[in-house]
């Protein structure tokens, strides 16, 4: 229960810093970049396919990324090379990665890691520390994570937004960006006031009385 509740709030921030047009703007951006970059590479020799399109795919999907985060006025980082993109929503900074149906290959970016590091403070509200307070966010960092299968299919199977821990060893909040989308839609969490005011015996006998 408590895990769900943690996630709950996980998802409230990303949903207050993140407005909804930049998160479908770049589900589909990511989307349109790796129907790009397997119309690109469908032809290619079957030999060396696979890595054309994952090469295809990493650099025509930071495009369309960095485009979807620019139109919103998201000031993300530039294209060079291979560095890692970098978008930032209030006090969420965004990034994107591909993976294949095994999450294996998110940690082998270093400055990946080191964006992770601002999420300490979230490691801290999943798993309490009995011993120290937790300490205070100034930026949390979130990617929009491509998954794909093996087939060297079109589209990836699922595009998630997800929080990792401070280390990138397990994921905090992860969830379809088509679900996630739905929450923005979805009226804020209310408890229903079941308490019944009740007067005391004698106090209800006077009203009575005196009516």
């Amino acid at each position: 229960m408590e895990q769900v509740q943690y996630e709950q709030g996980i998802a409230e921030l990303l949903l207050a810093e993140i407005p909804r047009d930049v998160t479908h703007a770049i589900n589909e951006g990511l989307l349109a970049g790796a129907r790009r970059a397997y119309a690109k590479t469908k032809d290619l020799n079957k030999g060396h396919r696979a890595n054309g399109l994952g090469q295809e795919r990493h650099f025509l999907m930071n495009e369309a990324f960095h485009t979807a985060l620019a139109v919103h006025n998201a000031s993300p980082t530039p294209i060079h090379g291979n560095d890692l993109i970098v978008g930032h929503q209030g006090e969420i900074m965004l990034g994107r990665v591909n993976v294949g149906p095994v999450w294996n290959n998110c940690r082998r970016s270093i400055t990946r890691r080191r964006l992770c590091a601002y999420n300490e403070a979230l490691g801290h509200w999943v798993e309490a520390d009995l011993f120290s307070e937790p300490p205070p966010h100034t930026a949390i960092a979130a990617f929009f994570v491509a998954v794909f299968s093996k087939d060297q299919s079109e589209l990836p199977t699922s595009i998630q937004i997800s929080v990792p821990d401070a280390d990138m060893s397990k994921w905090l909040f992860r969830e379809d960006v088509e679900k996630f989308l739905r929450r923005y839609d979805d009226p804020p969490m209310t408890q229903e006031d079941l308490a019944q005011p009740r007067l005391k015996a004698a106090l209800r006998k006077q009203n009575e009385s005196e009516k």
